[in-house]
Order: C-alpha cells, then sequence, then structure tokens
C-alpha cells in the first residue's frame, strides 16, 4: 500500500536514477505490447573494448584509443607498426 510518505521517497528516488534508469522504469510500467517492438531490435550482446583481445585492440589503430582501452584492462600496449 503506498502512502504520502512512500510516494515522496519514491519520487525524490526517481530524481536521483540516471537517464536510463528512469527509462527503463518508464518501460517497465508499460504494457509489454507497447514496448516489446522496441526491445526486439537491441543488439542480444554487446562487445566492449575491454573484453577484446590484444589484437583485436589494435584494429583501432588509434595509439590515443588503444592507450585508453589498455589503461582500462590495466595492461600495456602499443601500436604495431
Amino acid at each position: 500500500m503506498h502512502t504520502a510518505h512512500n510516494t515522496h521517497d519514491v519520487l525524490r528516488s526517481w530524481g536521483q536514477l540516471p537517464w536510463y534508469g528512469r527509462m527503463a522504469s518508464k518501460l517497465l510500467l508499460l504494457p509489454r505490447q507497447e514496448y516489446e517492438p522496441y526491445l526486439n531490435v537491441l543488439p542480444k550482446a554487446v562487445s566492449l573494448p575491454a573484453e577484446w583481445s590484444k589484437d583485436e585492440v589494435e584494429q583501432l589503430q588509434s595509439e590515443y584509443m588503444i592507450q585508453k582501452v589498455c589503461k582500462k584492462k590495466r595492461r600495456s600496449c602499443s601500436l604495431s607498426k
């Protein structure tokens, strides 16, 4: 049972959510048939650069991007010349 106090807490929490948290919450309040077509076009999996092999990272061909990815992975990489 919602009370005025609970509603106030929910609204305060809502404002602190990042945009994607608010969007996800709104989607969950909609009937499934309204949002399902949008979700069906999203990729089933996403590969992040931090998960790539050293060879895949080097294919970026940008020393700046390679260093950013390697810093996240906490390892040394360099652009093969």
